[in-house]
């Protein structure tokens, strides 16, 4: 982790944490290479309740179903979702084969990772090789445990937030 520069991207539910990591992106010159997942929320008819995520990858711009409200076949339960274990292995992928690349993004780093689902492989391969800059995206509920739980030196950490706004949207 020597050469790696964290810059952890922290807020509340909803508070525009993915829109923040979107607009650091959206702001970088055209040249720089950048790979990583992005984390969506879909929201029911009504806009109001979350009912599942997609995932986008950063730098072949496809997008993935990862969780659903509904169960499909084969995918596992996640809290009040079901999630597509092929969607988090091609997520996976999709970060370790940034490891070259000037900025690498994780979006989002939580639950999953802390009992050493999810992300949690990757992202300890990410810390052992990478030497970009990396992005992740936590909710500050989880930012110190994050931290401990991957070893992140908290003190060289870069913590970000979102300017506090009103989103409209229910949070869960």
């Amino acid at each position: 982790m020597d050469n790696l520069s964290i810059r952890i991207i922290t807020g509340e539910i909803n508070c525009g944490k993915t829109t923040m990591l979107r607009q650091m992106l959206a702001d970088l010159p055209e040249s720089t290479s950048v790979s990583g997942i992005i984390a969506d929320g879909i929201y029911d008819g009504t806009g109001s309740r979350k009912s599942g995520f997609s995932l986008t990858s950063i730098k072949r711009g496809e997008h993935r179903l990862l969780m659903d409200s509904a169960g499909h076949a084969g995918w596992q339960p996640v809290g009040r979702f079901w999630m597509d274990p092929a969607v988090m292995g091609w997520a996976a992928g999709e970060i370790e084969s940034g490891l070259s690349d000037e900025i690498l993004a994780i979006d989002e780093i939580g639950h999953l990772e802390l009992e050493r689902k999810g992300y949690y492989d990757v992202l300890n391969l990410v810390l052992r090789q990478y030497t970009g800059q990396l992005l992740l995206v936590v909710r500050n509920e989880l930012l110190v445990r994050v931290c401990r739980t991957f070893g992140l030196p908290f003190e060289s950490v870069e913590i970000v937030e979102p300017e506090r706004r009103n989103s409209g949207v229910q949070q869960q």
